[in-house]
């Protein structure tokens, strides 16, 4: 077993980085990948698309299940076919 000292010096000699700046580096990354979020964020309010948020997931047989987020309304509707998802958005685009 290493005393204090003797591992100080052995850090010390193999350019081991100690543990508080290992502490202090991801705390930075931390603190960087929140500030991304956050930027991120407030651009999705500022540059929001007015385009239909559309995506699918399986239903618990399998099957596909489509939802389109309306970004005017901000309302999700299911579809059980991508033809009704397609009947849903030539409806919107002449409404």
């Amino acid at each position: 077993m290493r005393t204090l000292e003797q591992q100080l010096s052995y850090e010390h000699l193999e350019l081991i980085p100690h543990s508080e700046s290992r502490k202090t580096h991801s705390i930075g990354t931390f603190i960087k990948s929140i500030g991304t979020h956050i930027a991120n964020g407030i651009a999705r309010v500022f540059i929001e698309s007015h385009e239909p948020h559309i995506w699918m997931k399986p239903n618990s047989q399998g099957h596909p299940i489509w939802y389109v987020r309306d970004s005017k309304t901000k309302h999700v509707s299911r579809f059980s076919s991508k033809q009704d998802v397609m009947v849903w958005l030539d409806e919107r685009f002449y409404l």
